[in-house]
């Protein structure tokens, strides 16, 4: 993933002034998108979802700044009861797009940030008589982020999962925040 520091001269005008927070476990460093640029000049990818680069090779604790480990927090009772689920990591965020918006997002980030199709797949793939979809999955060089980008497509009976989706928040937006787990098999077994 790029970092802030890695981003160029060429794309400064992208991000808003870097921000640098030091604090006793080291420093994080920080740069979010600039909320002024917008369509035509730069598409909304996400809606009025942020995205912010952070750098975290100078900070030694846990996630970020003010955050705490979950072992120094006292347990809630309920949680005592529970079988662990094992959510290790983000896999992927879905973003829905406009009817033919996603190409031009897609574009963004392979040009922007130096993404790459991971996949893709169209609505002759993906579709029921009720709702269909294209979608573009990009992911950074070490394909440990991954988003898929959808848009909708007609379908023979209905209106697509996706338009209704950009219809009722009102444009682009993130639909789904996908969690990675390690071991599946227990947690299948458990919670399906």
């Amino acid at each position: 993933m790029l970092s802030p520091s890695q981003i160029g001269n060429r794309l400064l005008e992208l991000w808003t002034k870097r921000t640098v927070v030091q604090v006793l476990n080291g420093s994080i460093e920080s740069s979010t998108l600039n909320p002024f640029l917008h369509p035509p000049f730069f598409p909304k990818k996400y809606g009025d979802t942020i995205h912010t680069l952070i750098e975290r090779k100078q900070y030694g604790g846990p996630f970020l700044p003010g955050f705490r480990l979950c072992s120094t927090i006292e347990p809630h009772p309920l949680f005592e009861r529970l079988p662990p689920v094992g959510l290790n990591f983000i896999d992927h965020c879905v973003g829905n797009q406009p009817d033919l918006a996603m190409e031009t997002v897609a574009q963004w980030y392979e040009r922007v940030l130096a993404f790459h199709r991971f996949w893709s797949v169209d609505d002759s793939i993906i579709h029921t008589e009720y709702s269909a979809l294209r979608s573009i999955v990009v992911a950074n060089r070490e394909e440990t982020i991954k988003m898929p980008i959808n848009e909708p497509a007609s379908s023979r009976k209905a209106v697509s999962q996706i338009q209704e989706y950009v219809d009722y928040y009102g444009g682009a937006g993130v639909q789904v925040v996908a969690s990675g787990i390690i071991e599946n098999c227990g947690f299948c077994d458990e919670y399906i």
